[in-house]
């Protein structure tokens, strides 16, 4: 695969086909020049979705990245194996409904194998403490912790990364994860909820528990018409509430919380910015 193929696809007139099946023809390269079937690892495989419904062209994205990941990761014999890192679970009626034997390990999964993985432990945290800044656990603690991911013992604690490594980085506590948030949806809907929802809102932001049934799968075409229990799932995967108990995995019931005092922050202000627009003395 030279450089001619490569300048065709920047084309402004390269055809979709040719577009959405570039990866397969990578992977068939790879494997032809490495002589051994290749691993696709993607991380973030959900962005380009959310981008797509802030400008408008959720459908035909939707159709595309459907070809782009049937024609690279369905019955293709150079590729071994693949591993996908994203926000949301996949709807069964979404892009990536095509693929066979797909396993999802989220964080609150009965397999725990992975639930130390997806963010950072506490030691972690100490040992970057030690040798990074003047900034302690304990004052991280309630900006950055309040994660949790089932293992065997029970739930574990979890930081977030990267809030973790920019605190540590300027040496100081600010909010920094919900800058790169992606939360357009998430705002727009958040308002035009039930009543129940709304009730459990303030519980929410009065720093109590709340016991839900979430949709854990997510339609990216269907944002617009989205249930009080998607829009719960959604605000759970993206990290705005966080697992506080375990009620019922067969039935996708558990209690949830706001995770910490950066998520609470952001919280106020989606709550503030609401209120001040319309006018509104209460929820």
């Amino acid at each position: 695969m030279g450089n001619t193929f490569c300048a065709e696809l920047r084309e402004p007139r390269a055809l979709q086909a040719m577009r959405s099946n570039a990866l397969n023809i990578l992977s068939w390269e790879l494997q032809r020049v490495y002589q051994k079937p290749v691993v696709v690892l993607i991380d973030e495989y959900d962005s380009p979705m959310y981008s797509a419904i802030d400008h408008g062209y959720a459908t035909l994205a939707n159709n595309f990245f459907a070809i782009v990941f049937s024609s690279l990761l369905k019955n293709n014999d150079a590729v071994y194996a693949s591993m996908m890192v994203g926000i949301c679970r996949i709807a069964k009626s979404s892009w990536l409904s095509s693929l066979n034997h797909l396993k999802i390990f989220p964080m609150h999964a009965e397999d725990d194998r992975y639930a130390k993985l997806f963010l950072f432990t506490k030691k972690e945290v100490e040992i970057l403490c030690e040798s990074h800044g003047q900034l302690s656990i304990e004052l991280l603690r309630p900006h950055y912790n309040g994660y949790a991911a089932t293992c065997d013992s029970g739930l574990v604690k979890l930081y977030n990364p990267f809030s973790v490594v920019s605190a540590l980085e300027v040496n100081k506590i600010s909010n920094f994860w919900v800058k790169t948030g992606w939360y357009s949806p998430l705002s727009e809907n958040l308002w035009c909820t039930s009543a129940g929802f709304r009730d459990n809102l303030d519980l929410l932001l009065m720093q109590k528990s709340v016991k839900l049934v979430v949709d854990e799968h997510v339609n990216f075409l269907s944002y617009d018409t989205i249930s009080d229990s998607g829009l719960w799932g959604l605000l759970y995967y993206t990290g705005y509430l966080t697992i506080e108990s375990v009620e019922d995995h067969s039935m996708s019931e558990y209690t949830f919380r706001i995770p910490n005092g950066e998520v609470t922050s952001e919280w106020h202000r989606w709550v503030m910015k609401y209120l001040v627009a319309n006018g509104v003395t209460s929820l």
